[in-house]
């Protein structure tokens, strides 16, 4: 990548997205064995960010690399099961997977048009939220008219 040349060829998608997933699996195992707030020190090496726009497309690989090395210190351990400040959740691998999917369609989900899957799945988590709230078939009626309109 360093010729200033974008590819997005299956191979170099591949290896790009394995290395990254791999660089994930390393972070949530870490997580269990260290401490859940950053150190002063991982967070004053965020500096390390701090740098020009680079002219060229750079390696992927070396994007992830950073990331790595100078942010996932530097975050608040809530994956590793030890988080209990603010009620935000964790990260499961069937959720982290789900994500990545996601990420790779980077759909717009303004509009159904723009993307049928977003706005079916969240017809699917509205229903499921009535019904988890008791809400009775009236309201899912009543929402399902209106979404339709």
């Amino acid at each position: 990548m360093s010729n200033g040349t974008f590819q997005n060829d299956r191979a170099t998608a591949a290896d790009t997205l394995a290395f990254a997933a791999g660089r994930a699996v390393d972070y949530v195992v870490k997580c269990t064995q260290r401490r859940v707030s950053p150190s002063p020190e991982a967070v004053a090496a965020l500096r390390g960010f701090r740098e020009a726009l680079p002219e060229n497309p750079s390696d992927p690989r070396h994007v992830i690399a950073m990331l790595d090395e100078l942010g996932s210190p530097a975050t608040a351990a809530s994956t590793g099961g030890r988080y209990f400040g603010f009620v935000i959740g964790g990260s499961l691998p069937a959720v982290t997977g789900a994500s990545w999917l996601a990420s790779a369609w980077d759909q717009n989900a303004a509009l159904r048009v723009m993307s049928p899957v977003a706005a079916e799945l969240e017809d699917v988590v509205l229903d499921w939220d009535c019904q988890r709230a008791a809400m009775g078939d009236w309201l899912h009626a009543r929402r399902r008219r209106i979404l339709r309109r």
